[in-house]
């Protein structure tokens, strides 16, 4: 699999806080030389009183074994062998620590807080607070996002979310930034608080990092600032990869559909049963569900044969049968208006839960328990029935098979007044009716099937009913939905997990295999 441009980010940062993205300098002021610097420029800061004093303080020292340790509460760990020449070992809180502005009124200037630094949306004023200078560092230690660091682009007060983020002067701020990247992670997946989450200062102050030399910081953000318009335009490249594969993958499927309406997806067995035969008992079927009152006389079918599915097949494959989607179902029709209720015991299916991708009770809102009583045999939802979207510009046509695992949580499920429901005779194979439901002969001609207007379409049911269907033998319907579902499981599988492949090889690969 190829790498992502987020995993190429982390890997550039990786290689530089390990010393591998620029060569040594043996000429470069050794890191040991810099922090001591460092550490007594931190000491006359809490001296003068504008840092304060670590409660515990850490020590890393060399020991005789040439290996390094942290002291602390007057205990040695070790924390690592080898560094590359010139580098050497500090606690993050020698380097960076947090601070808090200067509290004192300066008159009205903007909340310095997450939004407005991210955005520059309109700020909210305040008069008083944490006063804070353009062009100082900042970072975020409540939130999700806890451990991001802004710059100030003007004067304010430091937002409630933020502490002051200082740096020793002898150290390359931009390199720091490096080393909170590079972590970023570490900080995200170990923040502290229940209710609302925070930078975990702990981690913060007292981990171990790399220091090299300062010459070297220097060199290391300009390589990475170098790299990075590269590595932003691997990450369009992939970008455009992603939209070509997905764009293949949806044309392979709608061809592998068109495929199984024509009677080419898989061969024809002279020894089926003619589908014509099996109209013949559908019918059958049907007219004794009517004498039984438990299913109505079909009305008739509007707009039969109009549309582009009119013309659109022609001499039918051996064995074939011309029908409408009317003969092959036992009812079509709307679901009723819902009474919404707190309770969640019974969902209401909306056309926002049947996307393309599926169908989704998590958007479902629940029908008032005392309603129930109302709903009919055709009116709830069952196992292998079909739903599609009769109404709505944009969504009318959507269309899903309700699989049986959709009830492994509620017993009952109702679709709303905006949906139809196809139930298909026990003599079709619904997946069969499914896939002709959503090849595109149909859908590319739902709306011209539709009355009202672009922002308000109706699919009707009777509309429905009529949608022109070439019925194959049910032992090729069998083989038909058994080669499709295998087809365009494989196409998913293979975007899914082989996102490298190009979409140009990744059809090739497919025709090939098919």
């Amino acid at each position: 699999m190829g790498m992502t441009v987020d995993q190429l980010r982390k890997s550039l940062l990786q290689y530089a806080i390990e010393g591998k993205l620029v060569r040594q300098d043996p000429n470069d002021e050794p890191a040991s030389v810099l922090l001591e610097r460092v550490r007594a420029e931190k000491a006359r800061l809490i001296k003068e009183g504008k840092v304060k004093k670590d409660k515990e303080e850490s020590i890393i020292f060399k020991g005789a074994d040439n290996r390094y340790y942290l002291k602390q509460r007057q205990k040695a760990n070790l924390i690592g062998n080898g560094l590359p020449a010139g580098w050497s070992f500090a606690v993050q809180s020698e380097i960076c620590w947090l601070g808090n502005g200067y509290e004192e009124a300066r008159g009205s200037y903007p909340n310095l807080d997450a939004r407005y630094l991210r955005t520059k949306a309109n700020p909210t004023a305040l008069n008083a607070g944490q006063f804070i200078k353009k062009g100082s560092r900042v970072i975020l230690v409540d939130g999700e996002n806890s451990g991001e660091v802004f710059t100030t682009f003007c004067d304010g007060y430091l937002g409630s979310t933020f502490k002051a983020l200082e740096c020793s002067s002898n150290i390359n701020f931009n390199y720091l930034l490096v080393l909170f990247k590079a972590k970023q992670e570490t900080y995200r997946n170990n923040k502290t608080g229940a209710a609302i989450p925070h930078l975990n200062k702990q981690i913060f102050k007292n981990s171990i990092v790399a220091v090299p030399p300062l010459a070297e910081q220097a060199r290391i953000v300009a390589r990475l600032e170098e790299l990075e318009p590269l590595v932003a335009r691997y990450g369009e490249l992939e970008e455009r990869n992603r939209k070509l594969d997905e764009g293949i993958a949806d044309r392979l499927k709608k061809s592998v559909l068109k495929y199984a309406m024509d009677g080419k997806l898989v061969a024809q067995d002279p020894d089926d049963e003619p589908a014509s035969e099996l109209l013949k008992r559908i019918a059958t079927e049907k007219a004794a569900l009517v004498r039984e009152g438990k299913i109505k006389p079909d009305k008739p079918a509007r707009g039969e044969g109009e549309g582009a599915d009119k013309n659109y097949y022609g001499n039918l494959p051996a064995g074939w049968a011309k029908s409408n989607v009317g003969m092959v179902t036992l009812f079509v029709q709307r679901g009723k208006s819902p009474k919404y209720s707190n309770q969640r015991q019974y969902p209401v299916l909306a056309q926002k839960c049947n996307q393309w991708s599926g169908l989704s009770l998590s958007l479902c809102l629940f029908e008032d328990p005392n309603e129930i009583s109302k709903y009919s045999w055709s009116r709830v939802l069952c196992p292998n029935d079909i739903v599609m979207n009769s109404t709505g510009g944009g969504t009318v046509g959507r269309t899903n098979l309700v699989e049986p695992e959709l009830f492994a949580k509620y017993s009952l499920i109702l679709p709303d007044s905006h949906i139809s429901i196809l139930r298909p005779s026990a003599l079709i194979n619904p997946a069969f009716l499914f896939y002709f439901l959503i090849n595109p002969v149909i859908q590319n001609n739902i709306e011209s099937r539709c009355d009202g207007s672009t922002n308000q379409m109706e699919l009707s049911p009777s509309t429905i009913r009529g949608f022109y269907l070439p019925v194959p033998p049910i032992s090729e319907q069998n083989r038909i939905v058994s080669k499709a579902k295998a087809i365009i499981q494989s196409i998913d599988g293979k975007l899914r997990f082989d996102t490298s492949l190009s979409g140009r090889r990744l059809s090739v690969d497919l025709a090939k295999h098919y």
